[in-house]
């Protein structure tokens, strides 16, 4: 048991991640500079705060450690410290390994408080709190659908979202798109089996496209949603990719990751081919064409002859397709 004084004193304290990726596995780094007199030994009690998690299977401590981590439960720790110096003004480190588990949003982390301590009699030295930041998302990986996409199609659009990190009912994801990708046809809306799906006003700006999802978390199995949202149409570039991003209520971000998408460069009467494109750039110049129907590139155009054979090389046994 502790023996209470009056008035504790705190000391300047530092915490570093090692991993400073949101929900990662991680070791971390204190340094505490020794304003206070304390004993050549002594014991620093470490208590986590909730939004990180502590396994005792492997934990380590190096630097100005002497002996083991004791556990006292899952949120809290201590070991004994080597204090060479019986002075003040000195830096003390303590690395400990790799046990823990990140914060799962980027930020400042809630406090950890750190306590000296007396080893015998037991009695508190100082009381100090550090609070590491988190600076990384973790990946989000999202995809389309097989669908049958092009240029100006209105179809819904159907994506699956897998996350890293677990979401809960106060977070949101942002999906982030632009003028060559997709646009506001209707009221942006999904069914609410997913979640609720709506344009992002206030942050769709300057090209940019947002929709902001608030999931329905019944709906995401083994960290999975899938999702279909209605509303949008698409733009005229065939090759482009969208940003997906989820965040807690607080606006900080959890996970990020981007998809990449190819359309055809039909038009939206799946009567036409521009150009005869198969994908295509906003201006229409081609990328790639359909090789299946006899169409080559030839620059940013497709043709159905080549031309000479001295002007175009490798046409009759190309299996690129590019003049």
């Amino acid at each position: 048991m502790f023996i209470l004084v009056d008035s504790v004193t705190s000391m300047p304290a530092k915490l570093t991640p090692t991993n400073s990726m949101t929900g990662a596995s991680s070791g971390y780094t204190i340094e505490m500079t020794v304003t206070v007199p304390h004993p050549t030994s002594f014991l620093l009690i470490i208590n986590l705060p909730s939004d990180i998690s502590f396994s005792t299977s492997g934990a380590s401590c190096t630097g100005n450690c002497s002996g083991s981590i004791t556990s006292n439960n899952f949120t809290s720790f201590q070991f004994q410290v080597d204090n060479n110096l019986n002075t003040t003004g000195h830096n003390l480190t303590f690395v400990l390994g790799s046990t823990f588990t990140n914060p799962r949003a980027i930020g400042r982390s809630a406090d950890w408080t750190l306590t000296t301590s007396n080893i015998a009699p037991t009695s508190i030295i100082t009381i100090s709190t550090a609070a590491p930041t988190i600076s990384l998302p973790n990946l989000l990986t999202p995809s389309f659908q097989t669908d049958s996409y092009y240029i100006n199609n209105t179809n819904v659009v159907k994506m699956t979202y897998i996350f890293t990190n677990s979401l809960v009912s106060t977070d949101y994801i942002l999906f982030i798109g632009d003028s060559t990708t997709y646009s506001e046809l209707t009221t942006i809306t999904c069914s609410g089996i997913y979640g609720t799906c709506t344009k992002d006003a206030a942050l769709s700006s300057n090209g940019s496209f947002i929709i902001r999802i608030v999931p329905n978390v019944s709906s995401i199995v083994n960290n999975t949603l899938n999702i279909v949202l209605e509303g949008l149409i698409s733009g005229t570039d065939s090759v482009s990719q969208v940003t997906v991003r989820s965040f807690n209520n607080s606006g900080n971000m959890i996970d990020e990751g981007t998809a990449t998408y190819t359309i055809s460069c039909l038009d939206s009467s799946l009567a036409n081919v521009s150009n005869n494109c198969k994908t295509c750039h906003s201006n229409q110049s081609c990328i790639d064409c359909y090789t299946t129907y006899g169409f080559y590139l030839s620059g940013n155009v497709c043709v159905s002859d080549c031309g000479l054979a001295t002007s175009y090389s490798n046409f009759n046994g190309s299996s690129s397709g590019t003049c």
